[in-house]
């Protein structure tokens, strides 16, 4: 929920503001909290890292997905572009073999093609719907799913605050190379809802960091899905904008791919 709270605050900033300035702003609100969070409890030991190349690749996935994902919903619905970056978990069972050295049968990869057949379903190619706008939120899957993977690497050898200090000072300094392709001066208001934005974002990092602590991926990646139903009321109810027949029956075609990947998964390692 807190994810899409975050993209739904974005989404309302690219009709007035940049992409990669609010990417830029996000990653801001996020160092400064989590800066504020280490001060307050002292920890400074968070600052080491045990496994630090892998926080930095990890840090590089989540901006490469937070600015492709702020950028294609300056071009898309929140509902399709999230429809369309939810093959992330896809991947990350993908990228496992090269990574991590998992063994992928052909079921789960009967259910990767499945489930890319759902992002055609919602890209509609030659339709004219969504256009070249629709590989924004599939790249910043991939990003999102090399993320995944180092979050996975990293859990148990660094602490939540660690990864999130990495991630967010990592993101502030990249983006801020980003900033001489445009400016625009922000609003009080628009200060408002980047720490809308920013705040939401910490605590869904929080909890994700805290969930892959103590549960599996396999064991979570269904509850992801809730995130597509969130963005979904928050498309309609802010934006106005109802999904048509055609993005619904890819998402849900996404969603059971999804869904059946990690099943496999789960009974893999049981």
């Amino acid at each position: 929920m807190l994810f899409s709270v975050g993209d739904g605050a974005s989404k309302y900033l690219t009709e007035t503001l940049p992409p990669f300035q609010i990417s830029w702003m996000r990653f801001g609100v996020f160092a400064f909290i989590v800066l504020g969070i280490t001060v307050l409890r002292r920890d400074w030991s968070a600052f080491r890292s045990r496994c630090l190349p892998i926080q930095l690749a990890r840090g590089v996935g989540i901006t490469g997905s937070t600015v492709l994902f702020v950028t294609a919903m300056s071009y898309l619905p929140i509902a399709e572009a999230t429809a369309i970056s939810f093959v992330s978990p896809l991947l990350v069972t993908a990228l496992a073999i090269p990574i991590l050295g998992e063994k992928v049968g052909w079921r789960r990869w009967a259910a990767i093609v499945v489930g890319f057949m759902g992002v055609l379903i919602v890209v509609q190619p030659g339709s004219g719907q969504l256009g070249m706008a629709a590989l924004l939120p599939l790249g910043s899957a991939t990003f999102w799913a090399m993320a995944l993977i180092a979050t996975r690497m990293t859990s148990g050898r660094d602490g939540a605050l660690t990864a999130l200090i990495y991630a967010s000072g990592l993101g502030f300094l990249l983006t801020t190379l980003l900033l001489p392709i445009g400016w625009v001066q922000p609003s009080l208001a628009e200060l408002g809802w980047l720490a809308i934005a920013g705040g939401s974002t910490v605590a869904a990092h929080f909890l994700v960091i805290g969930a892959f602590h103590v549960a599996r991926v396999s064991t979570l990646a269904p509850l992801a899905y809730m995130q597509l139903l969130w963005s979904g009321l928050i498309g309609y109810f802010a934006f106005h904008h109802m999904p048509d027949q055609w993005a619904i029956i890819g998402a849900l075609v996404i969603m059971a791919s999804g869904l059946y990947t990690a099943s496999r998964e789960r009974r893999a390692r049981a």
